[in-house]
């Protein structure tokens, strides 16, 4: 992702982009306190069988910024896309 501030260009990583735990709780001591999206992410795994970091993506961002500039959507959606195509590139 990509600031721009006082003309100053500023890349980042967050640790764990592009994995559901990342917004399945919003804090790292995963107390049910701090609950976001687990329940959502643990109906998709137990009661559909999607598997984390297969099928199940998740990508946290700053609210400041627009998940549409580019940064947020535009990486999870290629590493998704990657990941997909190696995933499904098989035969049927």
């Amino acid at each position: 992702m990509v600031y721009r501030y006082n003309n100053q260009i500023c890349h980042f990583r967050v640790p764990g982009f592009g994995n559901s735990s990342t917004v399945e709780y919003l804090d790292s001591s995963r107390l049910s306190l701090s609950t976001y999206f687990a329940k959502v992410a643990d109906q998709l795994v137990q009661g559909l069988g999607y598997t984390r970091g297969r099928d199940l993506h998740g990508a946290p961002y700053d609210f400041r910024k627009a998940p549409s500039e580019g940064g947020v959507t535009a990486d999870l959606r290629e590493r998704v896309h990657r990941g997909s195509q190696q995933l499904f590139s098989g035969p049927p």
